[in-house]
C-alpha cells in the first residue's frame, strides 16, 4: 500500500514535471530561433550571447532528458535512481534557468524593439513556474509539520532529501533570482 502511494506521488511529480519542462524547452527553443533570426544590429553583433543561449538551451534539453529519467527510474525500479531529485532539480536551475533568464535579460536590455513575443512568454512562464514551485514547497512544509505532529517519521528517499531546510532556502533562493530577471525583461520590453 505505501509503495503504491510513493509511485502515485512520484507519478504526480512526473506529470508537474512534464506540464512545467516542456513548455519552458519550446519556448527556449523557439527563443533561440528568434534570436538568431533577428535583424536587430546589437543582436547580431552578440555573437558571444547567441552561442550562450544555444549551449545552455543543449544544457537545458540534457538535464530535462536526465530529470525526466531519472523520475520513471524512481517509479518503475522500486526507486532506484541515480540523483536525489531535489538536489537535481536545484543543479538543474542552477546551470540552466538562471542562466538562460539572465541572458534573455541580456537580450531584452540590448535590443532596440521586442524582437518576439516569446520573450512574454518566457519570462510569464517563468514567473508562473516560480509561484508553482513555491506554492508546492508551502504545501510541502504544511504536510510535513502534519506529518510530525501526528509522530509520522520520514521514510523514504524522497521524503529525507525535502526534509533538508538547505533545500527549500536554496530553492526559494533561485525562485528570487529567476523571478527578478523575470520582471526586469517585462520592465525592458515595456520600455
Amino acid at each position: 500500500m505505501e509503495k503504491e502511494k510513493m509511485h502515485k506521488k512520484i507519478g504526480y511529480a512526473v506529470i508537474l514535471l512534464l506540464i512545467l519542462e516542456v513548455p519552458d524547452l519550446a519556448l527556449d527553443w523557439d527563443f533561440y530561433v528568434e534570436v538568431m533570426n533577428s535583424n536587430q544590429t546589437d543582436i547580431k553583433n552578440a555573437t558571444e550571447a547567441q552561442i550562450s543561449i544555444l549551449a545552455f538551451f543543449i544544457v537545458g534539453s540534457v538535464t530535462f532528458t536526465i530529470e525526466t529519467v531519472n523520475l520513471f527510474l524512481l517509479i518503475f525500479c522500486d526507486g532506484c535512481t541515480y540523483f536525489l531529485p531535489g538536489c537535481f532539480s536545484l543543479l538543474s536551475t542552477l546551470i540552466e534557468d538562471i542562466p538562460q533568464m539572465a541572458l534573455a535579460l541580456y537580450i531584452a536590455i540590448i535590443e532596440e524593439t521586442t524582437i518576439t513575443n516569446v520573450q512574454f512568454g518566457k519570462a510569464g512562464f517563468a514567473v508562473f513556474e516560480v509561484f508553482l514551485r513555491t506554492a508546492i514547497l508551502i504545501y510541502y512544509i504544511h504536510k510535513k509539520n502534519q506529518r510530525l505532529e501526528k509522530g509520522i517519521m520520514f521514510d523514504t528517499l524522497i521524503d529525507s532529501i525535502k526534509e533538508k531546510k538547505w533545500v527549500a532556502v536554496v530553492q526559494l533562493t533561485f525562485s528570487i533570482i529567476i523571478l527578478s530577471c523575470s520582471i526586469s525583461i517585462f520592465y525592458f520590453l515595456i520600455n
